[in-house]
């Protein structure tokens, strides 16, 4: 018990600022400077990150046909329809701008929250409860959002010092979006052993954000697809007794909404709440699709 103890402590200490990322070239560093960001004005930004989109659908074969590849498969539909091909030109496009969004955290914080009621219902007598995302528009925007309102989140993720995968680009993104969730006020809960530590912290009340896309050993239907994710979200909160809440970030145009849905309460059998919470994301991803990551085309078995 002591030693549970002093691990839930240690989530407290921040350790992003210790992640070093590796592999930096000249552009690579001037590109991840947030102050660099600045620099432009977001409506401009945005929109020449659109045309960057724009011009990789039409100039790089590889790049449209990978989402085509990657758009048919989720809506299993052909790739030469007129429907798939719009969608999947919007998937790139979106790609570009999420990219430029997710060096602006500034932004995300005064984004407009829709059903903030929710999450404040989950939360009453004191509970804990579980804020469950997928892989589909810029989803951390929500934790910033949510902890400029004073809602403070521990996270399942994030990365541990001295593990490998901080090279180039991708290492640089990585620190950073692990830095500005520690700055915002938020902990991460890292990987090994975070069940019992994100079990306790729902026990004593907190609101613990959780990837319900992620891979693992549980089977369900997301999206139409046989699918088979990690089973933590649903086993704690059948465990704790935890609500969850389904919790999505999704663009606009150029603006971004973060979305709570009505609180799913936890029933005696993990799966049963597992297919409906995937019945939630599914609904999501299939209105949005042009708005999935990679994570999500892998889980669903797209090239």
């Amino acid at each position: 018990m002591d030693e549970l103890a002093d691990r839930v402590a240690a989530v407290e200490q921040p350790q992003a600022n210790l992640l070093q990322a590796t592999g930096q070239s000249l552009w690579v560093r001037v590109y991840g400077t947030p102050g660099v960001h600045r620099l432009l004005p977001t409506p401009v930004a945005l929109r020449v990150a659109a045309l960057r989109g724009l011009a990789e659908w039409h100039l790089l074969r590889r790049r449209r046909e990978q989402a085509l590849s990657r758009v048919a498969a989720l809506l299993r539909a052909p790739r030469e329809s007129p429907r798939i091909r719009q969608i999947s030109r919007a998937h790139v496009v979106d790609e570009a701008v999420r990219a430029e969004l997710q060096w602006r955290p500034w932004l995300a914080r005064t984004i407009e929250i829709e059903g903030l009621e929710h999450l404040e219902r989950a939360r009453a007598a004191s509970r804990g409860v579980i804020l469950a995302t997928a892989h589909v528009g810029p989803f951390l925007a929500l934790v910033h959002a949510l902890a400029a309102r004073g809602v403070k989140l521990y996270l399942s993720g994030g990365h541990n010092v001295g593990e490998p995968g901080l090279d180039g680009r991708l290492g640089r993104w990585v620190v950073a979006q692990n830095r500005w969730v520690e700055d915002a006020g938020c902990r991460w809960v890292r990987q090994p052993g975070s069940y019992p530590v994100l079990r306790e912290l729902l026990r004593r009340g907190e609101a613990v954000w959780m990837g319900a896309d992620a891979g693992g050993n549980a089977a369900t239907r997301l999206a139409g697809h046989t699918v088979s994710v990690a089973s933590g979200v649903t086993r704690l909160a059948v465990e704790t007794g935890a609500p969850v809440v389904p919790a999505f970030t999704l663009r606009r145009g150029y603006r971004q909404v973060g979305i709570l849905h009505p609180p799913l309460e936890p029933s005696t059998d993990p799966q049963i709440l597992l297919d409906r919470l995937a019945d939630v994301l599914g609904t999501v991803v299939l209105a949005h699709p042009e708005q999935a990551h990679d994570n999500l085309f892998r889980r669903i078995g797209a090239p």
